[in-house]
């Protein structure tokens, strides 16, 4: 098996379709699978892949547990607190079809946090 879950492509996919942003925390279980690196690293993974490509964020401490989620949820707040929606025009033919975005300001040490891909909704006809 490759580093990501096929079905991680899925939830990428559904969420940048519907424009929903996916947010994650990662805390591990307490039983013995929570213990192997490899598997923690292997969610921390696929949690980053769909956070990164909806436009979200992954919080994590290393594969230990964080001694509160008060920070991540202070940073989330003000990252939902400073959002914007942009539209995009264009023909998404029957089906409608996604497009690969970049975003750039002129203004200095401004990050956007935004999907790869944007969809098009199909044409209304």
């Amino acid at each position: 098996m490759g580093p990501f879950y096929p079905d991680v492509d899925t939830v990428v996919s559904r969420a940048q379709r519907e424009n929903v942003n996916l947010w994650s925390i990662y805390s591990p279980g307490i039983g013995h699978r929570s213990r192997s690196f490899a598997l923690s690293n292997l969610g921390q993974n696929n949690l980053s892949k769909m956070t990164d490509e909806t436009g979200g964020e992954s919080y994590y401490l290393g594969t230990s547990a964080p001694v509160s989620f008060k920070p991540y949820l202070d940073e989330l707040q003000l990252h939902l607190g400073n959002q914007y929606l942009l539209t995009f025009a264009g023909d998404g033919g029957a089906k409608g079809k996604f497009v690969r975005i970049q975003i750039k300001t002129e203004l200095p040490e401004v990050e956007f946090s935004h999907a790869s891909n944007a969809f098009i909704a199909p044409s209304k006809q």
